[in-house]
This record gives C-alpha cells, sequence and structure tokens, in this order.
C-alpha cells in the first residue's frame, strides 16, 4: 500500500478549498459591479462639478433678469455715466433673452461710437498708468501694465511712503510686487501669476473697488508678508524688494492666483465684478470657480447675481460630493472587477489543468499492460469439487528409514524348485 506524496495532499486540499473561494469572489465581483452600476450614470450625465455650477447660474440668472429690473439698472447706470456698467448690462439682456427699450439702445449706441470709445479708453487708461487708478477694465489693464514695467509699483511707494500715515494695504502690495518683478527675471516668468494678481488688486484697492472685510484681509495678510515697519522707517524705495517674509507670503499667495485665474478666463471685466462681491479670500476663490464655469458669460451673470453668485457656488460645490464618489466607486469597482477576473481566470486554469492530468492518467492507465498475473476465478458454488487422487504408498529407500506405521507388504509365494523340463 503506497503513501499519499504532499503534492497530491497539497492538491486535495486546494481542491477542497476552492468552491468557497470562489464563491467569496463571486460575491466581490457583484459587489464592484453594482459600484459601477451606480457611480456610471452620474458621471455620464454630470460630467464634472464644472458643469453643474454653470447650470445652477444659469437657472438662477435667468430667474432675476427680469425685464423690469433690467430696464432699470439700464436706466440707472446712462444716468451716472458708467458706460462699462451698461454694456454689461445690454449682454446680460441678450443673454437672457430680454428686449430693452429703443430709447436705451439708442443712448447706449450714441455712447459707444468709435470716438467716444476712444476717447473713453484713452482717458482710463491714462489714469490707470499715471495714477495706478481705474475704475474701467481698461484703467485696470493700463495699471497692470505700469505695475509690470516697475513704473507702477515705484510710483506708488514713492507717494505713500512719505505721508504721515500711509495705505498700509498699497504700501505692502507694491513691495511684494518689486519682489515678484526680481523673481520673474530669476524664475522666467514663474511669479508672473501672482504679480498680475497683486496689480488688479493694488488698482483696485487704490479705485475703492474692494470691500471693507476684503481690504482688511488683505492688509492682515500683507503684514504678514513684508515687514511694513521697517520699511516706514527706511523710507527707501530700492530697499522694499528685501523686506520680503518669504514664510509670510502664502497666506497672501492663493487669492493673487484666485484673481489671475478669473482673469484669464472672463477678462479685466469679471475681474472687476469679482472684487467689487467679494468679501474675503474665500470669495474671491468662489468667484474664481464661477468663472471658470460660465467663461465668457461671467461678468454679465455676475453683474445680474451679485453675491447671489456667490452663494449659488458655495451651494453647487457641496453637492459636488456626489460626483466626488461617484468617481471613487467607478475606480474603486474597476479595480475589483480585474482583481476577481485575475482570480477566477487563474482558478478556471488550475481547473482545466486537474481534468488534463486526469484524463492523461486515465488514458496512460488503459494503454500500459499491467505487469502483475491475473487472478484465478473462483469455482462456482454449484459445481462439485473434483475428487482427489489416493496417496500413492510411500516407498522405502536407503535415504529414508521404514514407518512402522506404514502397511506391510507380503510378496507373492514362488515354489523353490523349478520343475524339471520333461525328457524326450
Amino acid at each position: 500500500m503506497t503513501r499519499p506524496t504532499a503534492s497530491s495532499t497539497a492538491a486535495r486540499r486546494s481542491r477542497k478549498s476552492l468552491l468557497p473561494a470562489f464563491l467569496w469572489r463571486s460575491g466581490q465581483l457583484l459587489a464592484a459591479l453594482s459600484l459601477v452600476n451606480w457611480g456610471a450614470p452620474i458621471l455620464l450625465s454630470e460630467r464634472s462639478p464644472e458643469v453643474l455650477l454653470r447650470q445652477g447660474l444659469m437657472e438662477a440668472f435667468q430667474t432675476e433678469a427680469t425685464p423690469e429690473r433690467l430696464i432699470l439698472d439700464m436706466d440707472a447706470a446712462l444716468a451716472a455715466g458708467e458706460i462699462d456698467d451698461a454694456l454689461l448690462l445690454k449682454e446680460a439682456a441678450d443673454l437672457a433673452g430680454v428686449t430693452l427699450p429703443q430709447r436705451q439702445l439708442d443712448r447706449l449706441a450714441a455712447e459707444t461710437t468709435r470716438l467716444a470709445q476712444a476717447r473713453r479708453t484713452a482717458y482710463d487708461c491714462g489714469r490707470g498708468f499715471i495714477l495706478g487708478a481705474g475704475e474701467g477694465a481698461a484703467g485696470i489693464g493700463c495699471a497692470v501694465i505700469s505695475d509690470f514695467s516697475v513704473v507702477g509699483d515705484v510710483r506708488d511707494l514713492a507717494r505713500e511712503l512719505p505721508k504721515e500715515n500711509p495705505n498700509d494695504l498699497i504700501v505692502g502690495l507694491a513691495a511684494v510686487g518689486l519682489a515678484l518683478e526680481a523673481g520673474m527675471l530669476v524664475s522666467l516668468g514663474a511669479t508672473a501669476p501672482a504679480k498680475t494678481g497683486v496689480s488688479v488688486a493694488k488698482s483696485a484697492a487704490r479705485s475703492g473697488l474692494l470691500s471693507g472685510p476684503l481690504a482688511r484681509e488683505l492688509r492682515v495678510a500683507v503684514g504678514e508678508a513684508v515687514d511694513l515697519g521697517r520699511l516706514r522707517r527706511g523710507g527707501r524705495v530700492e530697499e522694499a524688494g528685501g523686506l520680503l517674509r518669504a514664510d509670510g507670503l502664502g497666506r497672501l499667495t492663493r487669492p493673487m492666483g484666485d484673481l489671475k485665474a478669473v482673469y484669464d478666463v472672463g477678462g479685466w471685466r469679471a475681474t472687476r465684478q469679482v472684487l467689487k462681491i467679494s468679501d474675503s479670500a474665500d470669495d474671491v476663490a468662489d468667484g474664481a470657480r464661477a468663472a471658470r464655469a460660465l467663461r465668457a458669460d461671467s461678468a454679465p451673470v455676475m453683474r445680474v447675481l451679485g453675491k447671489g453668485a456667490l452663494r449659488g457656488t458655495k451651494i453647487v460645490m457641496r453637492g459636488a460630493w456626489k460626483i466626488a464618489s461617484a468617481i471613487f466607486a467607478v475606480i474603486a469597482g474597476i479595480f475589483q472587477i480585474l482583481l476577481v477576473a485575475r482570480d477566477l481566470l487563474r482558478a478556471s486554469l488550475r481547473l482545466v489543468w486537474w481534468g488534463l492530468k486526469g484524463f492523461v492518467r486515465a488514458f496512460l492507465a488503459g494503454v500500459r499492460p499491467d505487469p502483475r498475473p491475473a487472478p484465478r476465478p473462483a469455482p462456482p458454488s454449484s459445481a462439485r469439487p473434483a475428487p482427489r487422487a489416493a496417496p500413492e504408498p510411500a516407498r522405502l529407500t536407503a535415504a529414508s528409514p521404514p514407518r512402522l506405521d506404514a502397511p506391510l507388504e507380503i510378496p507373492s509365494a514362488r515354489p523353490a524348485f523349478a520343475d524339471p523340463a520333461p525328457q524326450a
């Protein structure tokens, strides 16, 4: 009797544990398919949070952009001479499908002729480049251009430092701008986005476009980034760039980067609207999200919604967890499906291998002859046993002594003398 080898014992154990493992993997496969089935429709119908945000903001815009409100706001803008605001309201009316009165359209056409537009742009741009203050898009753009040429930052420092009570926000932003301008030469333009945001914020602060809470928050951030006390005591413009604190620059970099993002997607007009409705750095970040979602429509939509655009952005972004969870569910489900498919394929190949081995063994056993002799068949129960042969009488030999119990054999009697032959 042969003992089972270690390989055969391991094979039997693996066969016994195959069924529970198969059931466990099947359950994992069903769970993964359910995750994919839940998350895939969400991703197909709602591609990204920006799509949800744009839908929500446009629905709110259609509700707020009523003909009565647009007509009243247009009259107020034309009466105050705010042509840029009137142009935004005209774009908002076209976007909402509202027809403005003909008198307003005629007045707006008269104020936006080529000559009038060129005169207004030149005045606003000159004011922004020389004074660093511009309410319109042209004024802010020219103020930024002056800051990128170092003229604007040096001008603001030279104007504010001699004062008894200088504006710390403008002084700090000008010092940060000089430091970033020097960093642009070293980093080959890597600090350009933050430099643009600093210039926009400084121009808005000088023009009075910043709200009180946002101005206070930026003033605190500037105080952490620049040694204002030493700068006020020294009073030298060339030392301003060297008084920058690198560890305190992070709090100022984020809102400046958000302002640059608004400018990239919506232009100067959208940047001006975000600055008008923002009360904190978080509001500026929400305004950047709304601008990225609205793109070219960001300026007119924010003009109509005002702070409601920021509130709507917060509400929609809070519901974006659904999309994030759907993305995680789909990724986890696909990964789990791949793992289960790998294990099932491995188990199937193992079963096929075991089947082939059993088939080959059975085939070889049928082909090879059996070296052992075949056993004699047992006689049937009805046949009579053959008669046993009588034992032969024992014969005495010289090698074997006679047995006492052997039967005595008497030889036949012979005559002692033979009869003589008859004589003739």
